[in-house]
């Protein structure tokens, strides 16, 4: 860990010297300082702070206490990247031109690309490996990159596809409602017919015909009145046309009603976080306010009927919600600190992607491939359209809803697939750490098979074939490698919450690092934070803070350095903690 500069310094090489020299420290030993000359809050002292620490950082670097950072190195963390060849056709035409004329990784376009089939599909059908395993074919993706690598024109491009279907579904909505009026009228216009009533009275006797065609034209009437008032209300008001989309930033309870108000099925895109953050932040008593139907929704479950204060929600046969979400990693590792959101499961619902950024902008990138773009358009209003939404109250058995199957082929490759995953979300497995995600893996897989197989072009019809699961299984593959990548990130989830010492731990850290940035704490010392925290559930004592202050002090979040007074005289006590300039006043504009 980071510790006191000694008071000798090492041995510098040459590359030691060149790189203290682009800081503007000739070689020579400086007692660290946090002294700062220029008054506090200053753009002056933000500056001094930012160049303080990349001199301690350059220092520990030549001590060994880091590696310097090269990004060409083979040692650089490396994710996989997205399998394209996994995907049919149409969806990998697309996602290659959006990468390539919007400047941004595949990745980006390809996750999006599934979570908008998705977004179609998983209102209408679901996939099965049969023997009751059923899954819904909904999605919750989510992207992981920061500010400027071009997330929102990529965003765009399958925002503008969603919303074409959006007016597909309106000119649907327009045309049934036109032909309910036309058909009321007509059977107005028959049921009032000249002479209707009394060409249908039968009877033995005048008397008997008359009663009869009384009674009649009084059913008839009434049946009249009953189109009429019909055909006024759709006059009046033909109701809002299905929607596929709401606004990013849409609360759990304004869900619930969106999902209530329209067939038990919406999805959210967003390109700033904004949608994590809505689902992720409102709280009632700790716990997340109807994040319970969310949670439903993307399994295609019956929510019940639910009142609140000032708020009711009709119960939903069959809720299905999915998700495309691009953001920054501060909106995710924030929501991260929400430990009830873990123990509820929604973070394991998540389909994760941390792609690479392109670090080179191409000035003349090439054209969008409309073509593809219409080809794919064309793929979702084809699902759309071939697959009506059905009212579930209808069926007789949830077994009726249509369905796609595994061949046995695919069947057998995913039941392999079981047998071989069983070990690594156990104890003492790879993946054990984010056992609650591994969980629900296999079902993972089993739905980007059905996804994939539809956006193939086949349907309900035709069995998922062995290479669309070998394609499905490649993709979670990827899926793995950046779940655990951001389950490592946060510092929460790496630790696996296997006992109440490493959830105090993790709750300490958030505590701190949130105290060191709210009070925007430059320098200070570990009573200064045993003082601030010390009724906190997760600070029994003041060892407890010592334990935090060292595990950021490793991850190079804090450094030590020595007491000293404004003449640099040594003082006796505790050393100073400083913490890393971008926890205090954000990521360097320049750097960024």
């Amino acid at each position: 860990m980071p510790d006191f500069f000694p008071e000798e310094p090492p041995e510098l090489t040459s590359e030691h010297r060149w790189m203290l020299a682009d800081l503007g420290v000739n070689g020579d030993y400086e007692p660290p300082t946090v002294n700062c000359p220029y008054p506090a809050g200053s753009p002056a002292a933000e500056k001094w702070w930012r160049h303080e620490w990349q001199v301690a950082t350059a220092w520990a670097i030549v001590r060994g206490e880091l590696a310097k950072v090269d990004e060409s190195s083979e040692n650089t963390p490396h994710l996989p990247p997205f399998p394209l060849d996994a995907l049919p056709p149409v969806m990998r035409n697309l996602a290659v031109s959006i990468a390539a004329n919007k400047c941004v990784p595949p990745d980006l376009a390809a996750v999006l690309l599934l979570s908008a089939v998705a977004l179609v599909a998983g209102p209408r059908l679901v996939i099965s490996r049969g023997k009751d395993w059923t899954e819904a074919l909904a999605e919750w993706s989510l992207v992981i990159l920061e500010s400027g690598n071009r997330k929102s024109p990529a965003f765009r491009v399958i925002e503008k596809i969603l919303l074409r279907l959006e007016r597909v579904l309106a000119d649907q909505h327009t045309a049934r409602v036109a032909a309910r009026v036309g058909d009321l009228e007509q059977q107005i216009s028959t049921l009032t017919g000249k002479g209707k009533a009394d060409s249908q009275a039968e009877g033995t006797t005048p008397t008997e015909k008359a009663e009869n065609a009384t009674r009649l034209q009084k059913d008839v009437a009434e049946q009249v009145k009953a189109l009429a008032a019909e055909l006024k209300q759709l006059n009046d008001d033909p109701g809002a046309p299905p929607r596929l989309l709401v606004g990013g930033t849409t609360t759990p309870e304004a869900l619930e009603r969106a999902l209530s108000s329209n067939g038990g099925q919406i999805g959210v895109i967003d390109d700033e976080g904004g949608a994590f953050n809505a689902v992720a932040g409102p709280y009632n008593n700790g716990t997340p306010t109807g994040i319970e139907t969310i949670l439903k929704s993307r399994d295609g479950s019956r929510v019940a009927a639910n009142e609140r204060i000032g708020r009711a929600v009709q119960a939903i046969p069959r809720a299905v919600l999915s998700y495309g979400i691009t953001c920054q990693s501060h909106p995710l590792m924030k929501s991260f600190g929400k430990m009830q959101l873990r123990e509820i499961g929604f973070f394991a619902r998540w389909f994760f992607s941390v792609p690479v950024p392109v670090t080179t902008e191409d000035i003349d990138p090439p054209d969008l491939d409309y073509g593809a773009v219409r080809l794919f358009g064309d793929l979702l209003e084809e699902i759309l359209t071939a697959h009506p939404i059905i009212d579930p109250t209808a069926l007789p058995d949830e077994r009726e809803w249509p369905t796609i199957e595994l061949s046995p082929a695919a069947r057998k490759l995913h039941q392999e697939l079981q047998v071989s995953f069983a070990e690594r979300k156990q104890d003492g497995g790879d993946l054990a750490f984010m056992q609650d995600w591994a969980n629900k893996y296999l079902g993972r897989v089993l739905r980007h098979a059905g996804l994939l197989h539809l956006a193939a072009g086949y349907g309900v019809n035709e069995p998922v074939s062995e290479q669309t699961m070998r394609d499905a299984i490649a993709i979670g593959d990827y899926a793995i490698a950046h779940a655990a990548e951001v389950y490592r990130r946060a510092p929460k989830l790496a630790r696996g919450w296997n006992g109440a010492e490493e959830e105090a731990a993790a709750i300490g850290r958030l505590k701190v690092e949130n105290w060191i940035r709210a009070k925007g704490k430059t320098h200070f010392i570990a009573r200064d934070v045993y003082q601030n925290t010390k009724r906190q559930v997760w600070c029994r004592n003041s060892k407890d803070v010592d334990a935090v202050l060292v595990e950021l002090g490793r991850d190079w979040v804090l450094r030590q350095v020595p007491r000293t007074d404004r003449a640099g005289r040594s003082l006796s006590g505790s050393p100073w903690w400083v913490p890393n300039p971008d926890l205090i006043f954000g990521a360097d504009e320049e750097a960024a």
